[in-house]
């Protein structure tokens, strides 16, 4: 009988500590969250450098509205995360106090059979020493079974007082930590307040900027007539340019590699949705392909590649090692660097203070330019990266690291 509630207390502490345990892949989970949190506010930050040098240098601008709306997207991600921490947390509190219930109603449990055995082994001393008892014995197996019940009576009270103890530690350890998760809860409510409240501030100043910028057709309308002159004029560069390799590389169809830079090519590919950024910072702000203008309805933009935001005179980098085949300058779009990677090309425009010429082999992450900055343009500081596979417009989003 002893033994079989030895097993059904001792189950129990195990019960508990599993569930402590346990306690540790539910702070996995949220240290993950805390990560991405962490990681958010680091890009709201930066959209927060970006959008103070913007509003300082110029009117309301487009890019502007862009680079608020990313900070929107950002700030009700950041928000959605300090949610699922709220949750978190909650549920956490819940099975602390469900612990420490169920352990203080086993505590008492083993308290009280604990002093029943302690108050019975004390009568039973009283009216009888235990060596007179086990000496009256009346033969030799009598007396073996009072030795082994005083035995097993001594070691059960001890590990009674052992369960006493391990119990009240595991409570003690239990009140800290939950007394840390309100604390922590009381923290994201209280930063969860804070950053709605940014949000609908916002939201409201997003809002007041389109009715502003929608007032402002023409200059838009110019805007994407110029955008698209660009991109044409490019577009017919980079096709002149690829025409040409064919042409000297004697190709048909496929430009013909050399084993050199077909090993390029190779790694180019390999190295899809892992390849670096063209700068140290940034954000996009318009993707690849057609979508909606920001502010005018019902006219579609096409865009050949990314427009990264990025900080004012940044360091424009090469995405991978290759060779370059052309710097061009178009009109309202500074200098445009084109680099070989077998057989594809990376392109990047808006470029200032070009620091490598044609034919020049250059590395990951080298350095190629400078972002344009000067204050006064819609394109300031922002770079255009396309990067194309013969003469298919590849979408950079999916090849440069998320």
């Amino acid at each position: 009988m002893i033994c079989k509630k030895d097993k059904k207390y001792w189950g129990i502490i195990l019960i508990m500590w599993i569930l402590m345990l346990g306690g540790e892949c539910f702070g996995q989970t949220r240290k993950e969250l805390e990560e991405e949190r962490s990681k958010t506010m680091r890009e709201i930050e930066l959209t927060n450098i970006i959008l103070e040098k913007t509003e300082k240098s110029r009117k309301q601008s487009l890019n502007q509205l862009i680079i608020l709306r990313r900070r929107i997207e950002k700030r009700n991600k950041y928000v959605n995360t300090l949610e699922e921490e709220i949750i978190l947390v909650d549920g956490k509190i819940k099975e602390n106090n469900w612990v420490m219930n169920s352990l203080e109603n086993d505590l008492e449990k083993i308290k009280k059979e604990y002093e029943r055995i302690i108050i019975g082994s004390y009568k039973k001393s009283k009216n009888q020493d235990n060596i007179i008892y086990i000496l009256a014995s009346k033969n030799y197996g009598e007396a073996y079974r009072r030795i082994k019940y005083y035995k097993q009576l001594v070691a059960y009270r001890k590990k009674q007082a052992k369960k006493i103890i391990a119990i009240n530690i595991i409570l003690d350890l239990k009140e800290v930590e939950l007394e840390e998760e309100r604390d922590k809860k009381q923290d994201l409510l209280s930063i969860r307040k804070t950053e709605k409240e940014k949000l609908n501030v916002e939201k409201d100043r997003k809002n007041k900027m389109v009715i502003s910028l929608g007032k402002k057709e023409k200059k838009l309308r110019n805007e994407i007539k110029t955008r698209e002159r660009i991109s044409r004029e490019l577009e017919k560069e980079i096709t002149r340019i690829i025409q040409e390799e064919r042409e000297r590389e004697k190709g048909r169809g496929i430009m013909k590699l050399t084993p050199e830079e077909e090993n390029i090519a190779i790694n180019f590919s390999s190295n899809k949705g892992k390849l670096p950024w063209p700068t140290e910072r940034g954000i996009i702000i318009e993707k690849f392909g057609e979508h909606k203008h920001a502010v005018l309805k019902n006219v579609k933009i096409n865009n050949n590649g990314i427009d990264i935001a990025t900080t004012e005179k940044a360091e424009i980098r090469a995405i991978f090692e290759g060779e370059v085949r052309k710097i061009v300058a178009i009109k309202g779009a500074n200098n445009t660097v084109l680099i070989k990677h077998g057989n594809f090309f990376s392109v990047y425009q808006n470029l200032v203070e070009v620091n490598v010429k044609k034919g020049e082999k250059v590395k990951t992450k080298q350095k190629i330019g400078i972002v344009y900055s000067n204050n006064e343009s819609e394109r300031d500081n922002i770079i255009h990266l396309e990067i194309w596979e013969n003469n298919v417009k590849m979408n950079p989003e999916t090849w440069i690291a998320k």
